[in-house]
């Protein structure tokens, strides 16, 4: 019976609808405000604040912790969400939780110290989502949305974020950047470990116990019983069971490794102290209730990040598509395992973003993180200055001796990585020219923005970044990206560009060599439609798309395994690099790129570009078409069940 009277009081709307729109306007004022709150966790206190912005059936919530900035942003749609009371405290809050997913997944919720003030503002959201969910409230609503256009304020070529989708336009004289392959990214992450003052904050998908990931964790142990302030975020997968390239004795040393990390008092955030017992313990902290999801939804993004508290000459931040793995390095003789990638350095006042960026995914991570007791079993908590002595009698004790290689051929390949690793830190260039070879030069910019993308609280900036820095292209996109399986709108702004005589040429892995063949196969059905829209609007020419093979000139044997990058430069004055893939499964990841405008920064990645195609091989029309369509009844039957399966993964 209630059921039954509750549709017929949503179906009566039309008769109460001026009253409900005033009634809903009232909620949202009402709704709309400030508040702080602080939560505890592991005996610290985060004090905390949230800004609530109601309108038009839209509920933003904006949460902040005091001192970093915003570490969650979430947008609620009224007409879809229901309102649900957390059941009772948590580590000292009260929680209200919007929608469904929300629920399941127990992220972040509007909080209040006191359960009394939670409660009135469960009855206020209950009932704006009852009005929404009205026929004509929904329709008024719903026709608002829809004719809504986002205005854009650009400085420059470079577009500004407001206060809670990102940093604004950096234009600091000061700010420079580099272009870095991957060896000179390992030698500029190396100098500014030793030159190191204050701080080193690292984020990336992988750290894994190989040579050069151990060597990394050393100094950064070294640096920590100096008394800096060092912190680590790995993606608990990445750095486990998913790293693909790693072999027997790297899965067994990766979590010691991080344990030793911990144990020399260094928090890693991603990795737990059951860790080292194999794929449960270390992946446990990442499902939370039965949002399995999670397992394709990674953190991956990649910040290094050194004394950015006050900016110095040691101050550095280096961004791009490189993991902390040998093969991004470039570093080992077995060309099929080592990757080509890109980074960028990053010095001046910019940086404070990325810090910023950082701590509030620690800060993140601090409160949602359940394995703090769990930690007491490897986490040095001693003061490595002050409490010297017992410091080093924890790490003494709770370091793990790590695994050496047995078999011949891994010894052999350690031993090239180590010879070759002593070349790059004594500043040698050539190694056996896979690189473009030039010195590391940091140039002026014009102006520079991070951008950012979490997903799970709504985000996709990132993925935003690549649409509307395509559509603002009047002359040429150069395009490199590891992976081709963009979403429609990324296919559409290039099409459209394409379409207003603007010169696309863009590589990616090839079959042979992507770490994923998937992406390749469902890359190449794009091919075909785009070289359409640039043939049926009179430049043809202007299309050109390369598949990586890692061969160059008459060599059958390949020089260089799978490319990893993620930049694009447009009309040879601004661009991006980061760790955005154009794919679906980075509308799933947290995501980091930098934009930025400047020719000479410009003019050196479109020399790394026109560098990397001697790597790859032209696409011609015959080919796209081929692609599109197969001959081949088994090829057609492969590209029905990729297509498929990718649509079940997005």
């Amino acid at each position: 019976m209630i059921a039954l009277l509750t549709i017929a009081f949503i179906i009566s709307g039309p008769l109460f609808a001026n009253n409900d729109l005033a009634s809903v306007v009232k909620l949202e004022q009402s709704i709309s405000g400030t508040h702080d709150f602080n939560f505890f966790s592991d005996g610290k206190t985060f004090p905390m604040n949230q800004v609530i912005k109601a309108s038009s059936c839209q509920v933003q919530v904006h949460t902040y912790a005091k001192g970093i900035g915003q570490v969650y942003s979430d947008k609620y749609d009224m007409i879809r969400h229901f309102t649900y009371r957390m059941p009772g405290e948590d580590r000292g809050t009260y929680g209200t939780y919007v929608g469904t997913k929300s629920l399941l997944k127990g992220k972040w919720k509007i909080l209040y110290n006191d359960k009394e003030k939670r409660d009135v503002m469960a009855s206020k959201l209950r009932k704006l989502s009852f009005l929404c969910k009205k026929i004509n409230i929904r329709k008024h609503y719903r026709k608002i949305q829809k004719e809504s256009k986002e205005e854009v304020d650009w400085v420059g070529n470079l577009y500004n974020g407001d206060l809670h989708t990102g940093s604004k336009v950096n234009t600091s004289v000061e700010n420079k950047i580099a272009s870095l392959d991957g060896r000179q990214s390992f030698i500029e992450r190396i100098k500014s470990l030793e030159n190191a003052q204050e701080s080193i904050y690292l984020q990336t998908m992988i750290f894994r116990g190989d040579r050069p990931g151990i060597y990394i964790a050393n100094k950064l142990m070294e640096k920590k019983a100096q008394g800096l302030d060092v912190r680590v975020i790995v993606d608990a997968l990445g750095s486990g069971p998913m790293s693909i390239t790693q072999s027997e004795v790297d899965k067994i040393n990766s979590p010691k490794m991080l344990n030793n990390l911990m144990a020399a008092g260094i928090r890693v955030f991603g990795f737990n102290c059951d860790g080292v017992k194999g794929f449960r313990g270390l992946i446990r902290d990442e499902i939370s209730g039965i949002d399995v999801t999670k397992l394709i939804r990674r953190h991956h993004e990649k910040m290094w990040i050194v004394d950015s508290n006050k900016i110095s000459e040691s101050s550095i931040t280096i961004v791009g598509g490189i993991n902390l793995a040998q093969e991004y390095f470039s570093l080992t003789g077995e060309h099929r395992r080592s990757w080509k990638d890109h980074d960028l350095g990053v010095k001046g006042p910019i940086i404070r973003d990325f810090k910023e960026r950082f701590l509030s995914n620690w800060v993140e991570f601090s409160v949602n993180f359940k394995s703090y007791k769990k930690d007491k079993k490897c986490f040095n908590s001693f003061d490595p200055v002050t409490q010297k002595e017992e410091y080093q009698e924890f790490k003494k004790e709770h370091t793990l001796a790590y695994v050496q290689y047995e078999k011949e051929e891994d010894i052999e390949a350690d031993k090239i990585i180590e010879e070759n690793l002593i070349k790059f830190l004594d500043g040698e260039k050539h190694l056996e020219n896979i690189f473009l070879n030039e010195d590391i030069r940091y140039r002026e910019v014009d102006g520079l923005r991070v951008v950012h993308s979490d997903p799970e609280a709504g985000e996709n900036y990132t993925h935003d970044a690549y649409v509307k820095m395509i559509n603002r292209a009047q002359k040429s996109i150069h395009l490199a990206n590891a992976y081709f399986n963009p979403p429609k709108d990324v296919v559409e702004a290039l099409k459209n560009a394409l379409k207003r005589g603007v010169k696309v040429k863009f590589y990616t892995n090839g079959e042979k060599f992507n770490a994923q063949p998937l992406f390749t196969y469902l890359g190449r059905s794009y091919f075909l439609p785009l070289y359409e829209a640039a043939r049926d609007s009179g430049h043809e020419d202007n299309f050109e798309v390369y598949e990586w093979d890692g061969t160059r000139g008459d060599r059958e044997d390949p020089m260089v395994g799978s490319t990893h990058v993620k930049y694009m430069i447009i009309d040879g004055l601004f661009g991006l690099n980061g760790s955005h893939n154009l794919s679906h499964s980075s509308m799933h990841n947290s995501e980091i790129l930098l934009l930025f405008e400047g020719k000479e920064i410009s003019r050196d990645m479109i020399d790394q570009f026109e560098f990397d195609l001697e790597y790859t091989e032209k696409i011609t029309p015959e080919q796209m078409k081929e692609f599109k369509t197969p001959k081949r009844l088994k090829d057609r039957i492969r590209n029905f069940l990729f297509k498929s399966l990718a649509g079940k993964l997005a």
